[in-house]
C-alpha cells in the first residue's frame, strides 16, 4: 500500500498596508483677493480647453470680472440683493471646479433671476458639478424666498437674508447648501470640544424634519455609530 506524501504549502500573509484616505471634496463660497485669484486661474486653464469659449480671454476683463463677483458680497449695501457670488470645488488644497452667478433683471421688467456666470471643473473629477450646483441652488433658493415679501422693512431679517451672507449670522448660524455640504458643516460643529448637542429648526418643520432624517443624517461622520444602534 502506497502512501502520497502530502505537499505543505507555505502561505506568507501580506503585510498590512495602511491606506491615505482621499480628502473630500468641499464646496465653499468664494470671498478673498486671493479666491478671485485662484479662480480666474483656474478659469484661463480650464476653461479654454473646454471649447465653450465664444472668444479669445482677455486677461484684464476677465480678472475684473471674477473679482466683481467674487467680492459683490462685501459691496452690497444691507437689504441689497447682490450682484452675485462665486463658489469653489476643492478636494484637499487643489481646486477641482468653480460656478459663479449672478442675478440680474429680466429685460422686460424689475424682476430678478439668478443664472451662471461661469461653471466650470476639472475633467476626470465625479461629483464636482452636481455638488457646486446644490449649492448655488441652495444660496438661491434662500434669496428668492427671502426676498419674496413685498412688505418687508429695512434691518427686518427677511431683507438681511436677501443678501447670502446674512445666512452666516443670526446669533445661530444658518446652514445653506446641499445635503452632503450641510452634513459636512454639522459634522464640524460636533467636533468643537466640549458640544453637547445642537437644536435645529427648520422653514417648513416637517419637510425640513424628513430631509434631515433621511437625507443629511446618513451623511454624517458624527451619527454613524448612533443611526447603526438604532437600525
Amino acid at each position: 500500500m502506497s502512501r502520497k506524501r502530502r505537499r505543505r504549502r507555505n502561505t506568507i500573509a501580506a503585510p498590512a498596508v495602511a491606506t491615505k484616505a482621499s480628502p473630500p471634496l468641499v464646496v465653499r463660497l468664494a470671498e478673498s483677493d486671493l479666491d478671485a485669484a485662484a479662480i480666474h486661474g483656474f478659469l484661463c486653464t480650464v476653461a479654454p480647453r473646454s471649447g465653450a469659449l465664444q472668444c479669445e480671454v482677455n486677461p484684464e476683463k476677465s480678472m475684473r470680472e471674477v473679482w466683481r463677483v467674487v467680492r459683490a458680497l462685501d459691496q452690497a449695501q444691507p437689504g441689497e440683493t447682490p450682484y452675485g457670488f462665486a463658489l469653489t470645488a476643492l478636494i484637499g488644497d487643489k481646486l477641482v471646479g468653480t460656478l459663479g452667478v449672478i442675478c440680474p433683471d429680466w429685460w422686460y421688467g424689475d424682476g430678478k433671476f439668478f443664472t451662471d456666470r461661469w461653471f466650470f471643473t476639472l475633467p476626470g473629477v465625479a461629483g464636482v458639478g452636481a455638488a457646486l450646483t446644490a449649492d448655488a441652488d441652495a444660496l438661491a433658493w434662500m434669496s428668492e424666498q427671502a426676498g419674496a415679501d413685498p412688505t418687508a422693512t429695512e434691518g427686518s431679517t427677511a431683507k438681511a437674508m436677501v443678501v447670502p451672507e446674512g445666512a452666516i449670522n443670526f446669533n445661530m448660524g444658518t446652514l445653506v447648501g446641499s445635503y452632503a455640504a450641510v452634513a459636512a458643516m454639522l459634522d464640524e460643529a460636533a467636533r468643537v470640544p466640549g458640544t453637547k448637542g445642537i437644536m435645529l429648526t427648520f422653514d417648513d418643520f416637517l419637510i425640513g424634519m424628513e430631509q434631515f432624517g433621511q437625507r443629511i443624517q446618513p451623511l454624517m461622520a458624527t451619527r454613524r455609530a448612533r443611526l447603526a444602534e438604532t437600525a
